[in-house]
């Protein structure tokens, strides 16, 4: 993670000249997310936006719905550039979410469980990992990770992966129910097994 002072210092200094988009979809998962906000500094008049979305934390990546938080004159820009439909559905959904902090409690707390256990069938197999405050958890299966993708594939688990010749072996896996962990769990040995590593 970019240091949280450091990225202050990068806007106060390159927003003079020109906007800076900061992407907070997953700010809420930061430990002391209200305070990690760059939301400030939009209120001291830079030229920061910053984008937040409901896809995230919230579940509601279905909906389409987000939001900006930018200087007047730069939100009336950025809303001259959109189209004239709306999505009501996904701004009902939105209203009604940004003030459940119950809901919001409980999601961090369930999406922290989440990575907490696919960490822990990482170390059952001896495999690298990243510790994230995301919905995923970037692994290092020390195998081709297309063919990791296709094998787990085959035991109905669906991961993502990064075709970079930097990063051979790290796939991506998503937080999900806790039965979907653990038919990672059951589906992962199995195809550890039956891919060779690199």
């Amino acid at each position: 993670m970019i240091d949280h002072e450091a990225l202050i210092g990068f806007c106060r200094d390159v927003a003079p000249r020109c906007p800076v988009v900061i992407d907070e979809a997953y700010y809420e998962l930061l430990p002391d997310y209200q305070r990690m906000t760059l939301s400030p500094l939009v209120r001291e008049g830079l030229d920061v936006i910053v984008a937040r979305t409901f896809s995230k934390v919230y579940g509601m990546a279905g909906l389409r719905i987000g939001y900006i938080l930018a200087r007047p004159e730069r939100v009336k820009q950025l809303y001259s550039l959109t189209t004239t439909s709306r999505n009501q559905p996904g701004y009902r959904a939105a209203l009604v979410s940004l003030g459940d902090l119950e809901y919001l409690q409980a999601a961090q707390t369930y999406l922290t469980q989440c990575r907490e256990k696919i960490y822990r069938v990482c170390e059952t197999h001896q495999l690298k990992y990243l510790k994230s405050v995301g919905t995923f958890v970037y692994v290092d299966t020390e195998r081709p990770a297309l063919a990791m993708r296709d094998a787990l594939a085959r035991h109905a688990v669906d991961i993502r992966v990064f075709d970079d010749a930097r990063y051979p072996g790290w796939i991506r896996i998503g937080t999900a129910t806790p039965a979907e962990l653990d038919m990672l769990a059951e589906a992962l040995p199995k195809a550890l097994a039956e891919v060779r590593m690199l």
